[in-house]
C-alpha cells in the first residue's frame, strides 16, 4: 500500500491545483498538479524499479515513464500532457486540462498499489 504520507502529498497538492485554478492562477494550478502526478509516478518508479533511479524530482519520474512507454494509449497522453511546454505566452493548448490529466495518471497509479 502506497505510504500514508506521500497519499496525502499527492492529494494535497492535487487539491491545491484545483484551488488555484478556481481562483484564475493558471500558472501555480500548472505547477501543483504536474507536481501532484510527478509523486504518483515517483511511487510507481520506486515500487517498480526500487533502485534503479533514486532521487528522482516529481518531473522527471513522470519523463520516465513516459521514456518507458508505461500504460495504455489513454495514459500516455495524459503523461504526454503533463509534459507540454507552455508556448511564449505561457498557455497551453485550450484543450488541455492537466488537473484532468493528473487526476487520471494518479487513479491509475494509485488503484494499482
Amino acid at each position: 500500500m502506497i505510504q500514508t504520507s506521500k497519499h496525502n502529498q499527492i492529494n494535497t497538492d492535487l487539491q491545491m491545483a484545483k484551488d488555484f485554478f478556481a481562483i484564475a492562477e493558471i500558472g501555480k494550478a500548472r505547477v501543483s498538479a504536474r507536481k501532484a502526478a510527478g509523486e504518483a509516478a515517483q511511487v510507481w518508479i520506486s515500487k517498480n524499479y526500487p533502485q534503479k533511479w533514486p532521487g528522482l524530482n516529481p518531473f522527471q519520474a513522470l519523463e520516465k515513464m513516459h521514456e518507458l512507454s508505461i500504460g495504455n494509449e489513454d495514459f500516455k497522453v495524459h503523461l504526454e500532457r503533463l509534459l507540454m511546454k507552455v508556448d511564449t505566452n505561457y498557455n497551453l493548448p485550450a484543450n488541455v486540462d492537466l488537473i484532468a490529466s493528473a487526476e487520471f495518471i494518479i487513479q491509475n497509479i494509485l488503484k494499482e498499489d
